[in-house]
């Protein structure tokens, strides 16, 4: 996973789906204190088959995605 930053308004994630026949989708976690470790764990903010994330749903801080 690849990120970048947009301003302070929104971080920019870009990865690479696994090629799998029976890929349903990716789920993205984000926590503000550590990793998700599991698929409850954290805030979901993407699920879908893409492979790019606008998060915009952010302040100015340190996050964890998963």
């Amino acid at each position: 996973m690849v990120f970048s930053y947009e301003g302070d308004q929104a971080i920019i994630l870009k990865w690479e789906n696994p090629i799998l026949p029976d890929l349903a989708s990716i789920r993205i976690l984000r926590s503000l204190t550590h990793y998700p470790r599991d698929p409850h764990e954290g805030h979901i903010v993407y699920e879908a088959g893409g492979q790019y994330l606008r998060d915009t749903n952010v302040t100015k801080g340190e996050y964890y995605y998963s």
